[in-house]
């Protein structure tokens, strides 16, 4: 599970990082600003794919039950759906940085669905 967040959260940041570029020019030095916007973005991306694909292994090795499976589900079709949005368009970053924000809450309620049920 702390793999998945790692993934998720790191990937969450960068487009972030995308997003803030221009309010960050004058104070610091960040990644899309040394390898640029879209190139940052997809690093992103790579790190919320890393992330889904890892999402079943909790399921798969024993560690929580079929509740948590069906809801993150949900998150990775989140994360998924903001990869294809901040892909296609970087302007779109704003809200898919919120999506995921809110996939991540899911993601909380699925694991404890998980020990659960």
């Amino acid at each position: 599970l702390s793999i998945i967040t790692f993934f998720l959260f790191t990937g969450r940041e960068t487009l972030k990082d995308v997003q803030d570029v221009k309010g960050d020019l004058l104070s610091r030095s960040t990644l899309p600003m040394q390898i640029g916007e879209k190139n940052a973005a997809i690093v992103g991306a790579i790190f919320l794919i890393i992330a889904i694909l890892l999402t079943p292994f909790p399921y798969i090795l024993g560690h929580l039950k079929i509740g948590y499976l069906i809801f993150i589900s949900i998150v990775d079709l989140i994360c998924f759906y903001a990869i294809i949005e901040t892909l296609k368009d970087l302007k779109n970053t704003e809200r898919t940085v919120s999506l995921l924000r809110i996939a991540s809450a899911i993601g909380i309620i699925a694991i404890i669905i998980g020990a659960v049920f």
